[in-house]
């Protein structure tokens, strides 16, 4: 009942090309969150995990991973508009607001505004990254002087070839790695619910 009375609604879909393991041009489309960096080595963790359903799970790959991770060196345009070359852990272009069981990463993005959310975070030590880490649950990460968020309607993201092959997850899924375009399609799918 409640869904049959929910008002139907024009959504924004990202479009992701990427490359593949064998080096193939691949493209997916997305709702939500299509993320490079450590979010790619989490979910590839998880995703080998036998317990993935659990949030501790979860929690225990991101840790694990930030043990061993080493930053990225990446080049990223933003509306055709270069950044300078530098290393992050994790960026994430967001067209909804959560990923990662619960985390707020862009807390201000909307499904259906035409833009990504891009968030940016630059490498952090350890203990500084878990001072931290719940404020992206809160949404209240975005103050940190090493996360930055940019919006746009196109990103391009390249790694360095000294930094190694950097992971792309796209709605909860590792799927391949950089080189990758992101693109944001406006308003072009039906869903019926409350945004």
């Amino acid at each position: 009942k409640v869904i049959t009375q929910a008002p139907s609604s024009l959504i924004d879909v990202g479009r992701a090309k990427f490359k593949s393991y064998s080096g193939k041009e691949e493209e997916r489309f997305f709702i939500n969150v299509a993320d490079f960096g450590i979010g790619g080595e989490v979910v590839k963790k998880v995703n080998q995990s036998r317990m993935r359903r659990k949030t501790s799970s979860y929690m225990r790959c991101l840790i694990s991973t930030f043990v061993t991770y080493k930053n990225k060196k990446v080049r990223i345009k933003i509306d055709d508009e270069g950044l300078p070359l530098d290393e992050y852990m994790i960026g994430a272009i967001s067209n909804g607001r959560i990923f990662g069981k619960g985390m707020k990463i862009a807390p201000d993005a909307k499904l259906d505004d035409g833009f990504f959310d891009v968030v940016l975070v630059k490498g952090m030590k350890m203990l500084e990254f878990f001072r931290s880490a719940w404020k992206i649950y809160t949404g209240t990460h975005l103050s940190h002087p090493k996360i930055s968020l940019i919006r746009g309607r196109k990103v391009e993201v390249f790694a360095e070839d000294d930094t190694g092959d950097v992971l792309i997850e796209i709605d909860g899924e590792q799927v391949g790695i950089l080189p990758a375009t992101f693109e944001i399609i406006p308003r072009s799918i039906h869903v019926k619910g409350y945004l």
